[in-house]
């Protein structure tokens, strides 16, 4: 057990001392230029939340913990829960915290040998990451577009105002993009989806300050057809949809009385690689080097600055991968990509794809040219025994890994409103509830486990596992009703697993998986 914890310790050591600044104000404090020590105790960097006061270099330093569950857990030397996979441990008992979730024994898994990957990796520790200069904002495409480049000139475009069913206004991250269309179609006789795509926190601003607003040319839809149609003054969102909570955007937030925050599916983040790279794997541990130390990360082949590819500060994905690796945002190095859909072109484009890496979401890996040109790596979480791809095999798209918690590059995805708006209009709650399958779809054609699956999304009630946040302690969960057969089943790649008898009712099911739910026998 000891030793266990002692290698824990190592491990966070190892990778996390990062000197941070504060993200939104553009402040850096780069210990390593001090003529002075920054502190004597932990007291002196209670500015800095989540740091402490390394006593032998007297610099803050996010302080290394151990996970609240690990304490609990048998060494995998010993006790009958920990089996032996080759030369990795894993846990062959049901899972109840997060390191057994992460070791449940498994029949595939990658791994990713730290110690002969990652120089220096069992040495002494390393000097804390100095803060990049954070990159100047990404232009948000609240206010640009097609109304950018034709600025002057009379649009054909009818008026946003003029739509029937009168309109609702959506500002959201790309993970929802793929689907908008098949709601706004489900949904076409009780309201018109207006759409303005920008990044998570553009789009949480949109709801939460209202700084950020909606104008010039933005999407809807007529049947299966993407329009444009234009708004005349600039218009505040109804509602947002995010891939992160608030505290991701607005460090230090403590609530707003008027926002409504509402999870809806999951969404799936990724290390990705050109096809042409030889690499299978990564570790929590190399991608906190690659993107904090960049050139000098000491992790082969990664380190090129001009071939690692990040987002801007202002992006769900990166939000969600920093927090899940804990690198903080303005930590990361690399070459800063706007949007999800420019990320595939460029990594693809990269004339040294052994040397190519980038971080994308499963909305954009899963699409049939990213298949058939990109690799996601597989990710081995810290003190993960192996490493896994979110799906069960490269060409499945069942997310097994990551509904059952093998794989943890995942978020809920989020919807938010204003309180004061849901009071005078009651369309906001009731397409928000469409959304997150709360209320069922008007439309009996529309599929909503379908749509999301088609979407990169996972829908909760195909999860067993669940996590508050982004970065977040890992779970079990029992999703009531279960859809986890459903989603196997249903496409794109759909398959039946053995154990999903199909049912119409409990009567139909055996002992073991006795709930008859969306047609299959679940075990709850």
């Amino acid at each position: 057990m000891k030793d266990r914890i002692h290698r824990l310790l190592r491990a966070r050591l190892g990778t996390m001392f990062v000197a941070a600044g504060a993200l939104w104000c553009g402040c850096s404090l780069i210990a390593s230029q001090r003529n002075v020590d920054q502190c004597q105790s932990d007291r002196d960097c209670s500015s800095f939340p989540g740091m402490s006061c390394n006593l032998g270099q007297h610099v803050c330093v996010f302080a290394p913990t151990i996970p609240p569950d690990a304490a609990g857990v048998d060494a995998p030397e010993g006790g009958t829960c920990w089996g032996v996979r080759g030369d990795a441990s894993c846990f062959t008992c049901p899972a109840q915290t997060e390191n057994e979730l992460l070791n449940a024994c498994s029949t595939s898994c990658e791994p990713f040998n730290n110690s002969e990957r990652i120089a220096g990796f069992d040495q002494p520790l390393r000097p804390p990451v100095p803060v990049p200069t954070i990159d100047a904002a990404a232009p948000s495409d609240a206010g640009s577009g097609a109304d950018a480049a034709d600025a002057g000139r009379p649009s054909t475009n009818p008026r946003c105002s003029d739509l029937v069913p009168p309109p609702l206004y959506l500002m959201a991250s790309s993970a929802f993009t793929l689907i908008l269309r098949t709601f706004a179609q489900a949904l076409a006789s009780e309201v018109t989806l207006v759409y303005k795509y920008d990044t998570s926190c553009p789009s949480l601003d949109s709801i939460l300050t209202g700084d950020t607003k909606i104008k010039g040319t933005v999407v809807y839809w007529s049947g299966d057809r993407q329009l444009e149609c234009e708004v005349e003054q600039p218009i505040l969102a109804q509602i947002g949809g995010v891939d992160v909570s608030p505290g991701a955007c607005v460090p230090g937030f403590t609530g707003s009385p008027n926002l409504v925050d509402e999870p809806g599916p999951i969404q799936v983040f990724m290390f990705t690689v050109p096809g042409g790279s030889s690499q299978k794997s990564i570790s929590a541990e190399a991608a906190y080097n690659v993107w904090g130390f960049g050139a000098e990360s000491g992790v082969e082949p990664w380190n090129a600055p001009n071939l690692i590819f990040k987002r801007f500060f202002d992006s769900g994905v990166q939000q969600v991968i920093a927090a899940t690796i804990r690198l903080p945002m303005n930590a990361w190095r690399g070459i800063p990509i706007k949007g999800s859909g420019e990320m595939k072109p460029a990594l693809i484009a990269a004339n040294d794809p052994e040397r190519t890496i980038g971080i994308t979401s499963a909305d954009q890996a899963d699409a049939q040219d990213a298949r058939a040109n990109l690799r996601t790596l597989a990710y081995q979480h810290y003190e993960q025994s192996c490493g896994y791809l979110p799906d069960s095999t490269p060409g499945a798209f069942d997310k097994k890994n990551v509904r059952d918690g093998h794989y943890t590059l995942w978020a809920p995805y989020h919807f938010y409103s204003r309180m004061s708006d849901r009071m005078n209009d009651d369309r906001i709650a009731n397409v928000i509830n469409y959304f997150t399958g709360a209320k069922r779809l008007p439309n009996p054609n529309t599929d909503l486990i379908t749509t999301l699956k088609q979407g990169g999304l996972v829908p909760s009630c195909a999860m067993r596992v669940r996590r508050e946040k982004e970065g977040a302690i890992i779970r079990p969960y029992k999703p009531s009703p279960s859809c986890g057969c459903y989603y196997d089943v249903t496409s794109p790649g759909g398959f039946t697993p053995p154990e999903c008898a199909t049912c119409r009712t409990d009567r139909d099911c055996p002992v073991e998986r006795p709930i008859c739910s969306f047609g299959y026998c679940e075990p709850d």
